[in-house]
């Protein structure tokens, strides 16, 4: 009787309750496509909730939907005795295909991964895919239906491997082989007759390299370092998404500059620009990249109307007077991060292992990266206070 908001509260109230009395919950489903549920999916998630979302496809938004961990549309759930699909509802666009391949396999690291994590990559990145949606019995099927952009192998027992197109060497040719001639072995399985193969066991040993797990583990200076981000409030983004997040933050405050707008505001001006102009850019990109930049000290922060329990989320905000340009606010944010390596324990600071975390290993700022490592850590001064006017320093 109270109406939509209060079915929501009660909704948000009841699972927060479970969720913090009953540890063993482990996974939650919200059957809904509500924009509001999406802080609670987030809260969920960070308490290590498995979150699965249904909802219509004529309403439901983008962002819920790619907050959560796995989302399915009503319209598309079939019925156990096959009885056919349900009436849809006007279908929402859905995210190109091609496109979410090459991001998830950028993410992780344009290399030759197994099929499961790049599954995985691609429902982090855009939650409602589903390669029966798209037409295909399964996820290799799927695969094999693009390897014009990418190689593959599928050997006859274990998982598939895929890399981006080139990347699996002299065995591509064969395989593009098969695949045009339709070279299938017993059980459905490609025969790759060329010289240049040999039994497959792993990507490591398909290169000659030693036999090793090909999930990156923290043992490499990469993960140390993306470890120890995450543990510091920083999560990684790909970096072209970082990059085009950067540039709206930059635009949306230069528009705001006579508005007393605090950052609480901007954010929701920029999920909003984001859900109807890029929709592809997760919900949680855009969150993270937002954080890099307030624990980076890139924000000032209005403290003159003397309220000392005002949020600073919630005073009036602005980019610090010496950002310019979209670019400057970029290294900004670059800057902090090297500063916060560098006061961890006064050691030098990997660059290419920096550099593979905030541009996903382009060459081209490599260079860059190296500068600002040498300019933060001969000057290192002491920390900067978050709200500082632009020009002084307060030492912590």
């Amino acid at each position: 009787y109270k109406g939509k908001n209060g079915a929501d509260i009660r909704i948000a109230i009841d699972v927060m309750d479970v969720a913090l009395r009953q540890a063993d919950i482990t996974h939650v489903a919200l059957v809904s496509g509500d924009s509001d549920f999406t802080p609670l999916v987030t809260k969920l998630r960070e308490s290590g909730r498995v979150v699965l979302g249904v909802g219509v496809k004529s309403n439901t938004s983008n962002y819920l939907a790619k907050s959560c961990d796995v989302f399915s549309f009503y319209d598309d759930l079939r019925p156990r005795e096959g009885a056919g699909l349900p009436e849809r509802s006007i279908p929402s666009t859905p995210t190109d295909p091609v496109a979410l391949i090459a991001t998830a396999l950028a993410a992780l690291g344009n290399k030759p991964v197994p099929g499961s994590a790049l599954k995985t990559q691609m429902r982090k990145m855009d939650p409602m895919f589903d390669e029966v949606a798209l037409g295909h019995n399964s996820f290799l099927e799927f695969l094999r239906s693009h390897e014009e952009i990418i190689d593959l192998y599928k050997p006859a027992v274990g998982d598939v491997t895929i890399a981006p197109k080139g990347q699996l060497g002299a065995n591509s040719s064969a395989r593009n082989g098969a695949t045009s001639s339709g070279n299938e072995g017993a059980g459905g399985q490609r025969a790759y007759n060329h010289p240049a193969y040999t039994p497959y066991t792993s990507p490591s040993s398909f290169y000659g390299a030693p036999s090793a797990p090909f999930a990156p583990t923290a043992n490499t200076a990469t993960e140390r370092l993306r470890i120890w981000l995450r543990d510091n409030n920083f999560r990684y983004v790909p970096s072209a998404e970082r990059q085009q997040i950067i540039h709206v933050v930059y635009d949306t405050f230069t528009s705001a500059r006579e508005e007393e707008i605090s950052l609480k505001e901007a954010k929701d001006r920029l999920h909003q620009w984001f859900e109807e102009n890029r929709p592809s850019v997760p919900w949680e990109s855009i969150n993270s990249t937002v954080y890099h930049l307030f624990y980076t000290w890139c924000f000032f922060f209005d403290r003159t109307d003397g309220n000392d329990n005002k949020q600073l989320w919630d005073r009036r905000t602005s980019l610090h007077s010496d950002i310019h340009s979209a670019e400057e606010l970029m290294q900004r944010c670059d800057r902090g991060i090297i500063r916060k390596l560098w006061e961890r324990d006064r050691s030098d600071i990997d660059g290419d292992a920096l550099n593979d975390w905030l541009y996903d290993g382009d060459a081209e700022r490599r260079k860059q990266i190296g500068e600002l490592i040498v300019s933060v850590t001969t000057a290192a001064p002491g920390p900067v206070a978050v709200g500082a006017p632009p020009g002084r320093q307060y030492t912590a």
